[in-house]
């Protein structure tokens, strides 16, 4: 289903090209300003779509980066359930459930299990019409405290001479790679995120900057409404497309 907000964007543009296609039909269409001509507003209009289209492309990308870095957090085979693990296997070596290692590591584990999976709507960027925020949100603030356990967990076993699991999964080198993956996942995140919210804030611009549509919807019509008048059919026809 399509975003609200995308769709919202897309009738405008429509509703733009309707506007030029009517000009089009004035044989003395020649405004003053030759930001409402037909060769700038056709040039503008372009460049519209063009961002309309990059919007949802890194939109895509950004959602397909999220889903693979809760995935690495979540899934199966994610952080928390990894450190389960090492928590059970260094419950089996000497000492047990009451060495100091083990205590430390279900600690570590009762904290990531604190942690609510993030929601949707916590995962998303926002409303598209704004440019997305760069703070740091209650989920991403989750995803660092996830990480940071595991790595203390991994510092504790470390120092646990007998600890050497044959699952490769659990090993050090393991437990290593698995975070390499998730910083690298953050990363990727991070990356689409600030180019989302470039794309979009260079998309508001053309529609509601100094140049934009909103504008050159206004400047059109004023232009029509003196040129031809307003009980003229030029200004009424006009006057029904709406931006």
């Amino acid at each position: 289903m399509a975003n609200i907000s995308e769709t919202s964007f897309g009738n405008r543009l429509a509703r733009a090209q309707e506007l030029l296609d009517f000009i089009k039909t004035l044989g003395n269409y020649t405004p003053p300003n030759l930001a409402l001509g037909q060769e700038k507003f056709s040039a503008l209009l372009r460049q519209v779509d063009e961002t309309n289209k990059k919007v949802v492309s890194v939109a895509d990308l950004l959602n397909q980066a999220r889903a693979t870095r809760l995935t690495l957090y979540y899934g199966k085979e994610g952080l928390i359930k990894r450190c389960a693990m090492v928590r059970d296997f260094v419950g089996a070596l000497p000492g047990g459930k009451t060495s100091s290692a083990y205590l430390s590591i279900q600690k570590e584990n009762q904290k990531m299990n604190s942690y609510k999976k993030p929601t949707k709507k916590e995962e998303s960027s926002g409303d598209s019409e704004t440019p997305a925020k760069r703070i740091v949100s209650t989920a991403e603030a989750g995803f660092g405290a996830l990480l940071q356990s595991t790595k203390h967990i991994l510092e504790i076993i470390k120092n646990l001479p007998d600890y050497a699991p044959s699952n490769a999964r659990i090993t050090l080198e393991g437990l290593g790679k698995l975070i390499s993956d998730v910083e690298a996942a953050n990363q990727l995140v991070n990356t689409n995120l600030y180019a989302y919210s470039d794309a979009v804030a260079k998309r508001l611009e053309l529609y509601e900057g100094e140049q934009g549509l909103r504008l050159c919807f206004q400047g059109i019509k004023a232009f029509i409404a003196g040129n031809y008048g307003k009980t003229s059919a030029e200004f009424k026809a006009v006057s029904k497309i709406k931006y």
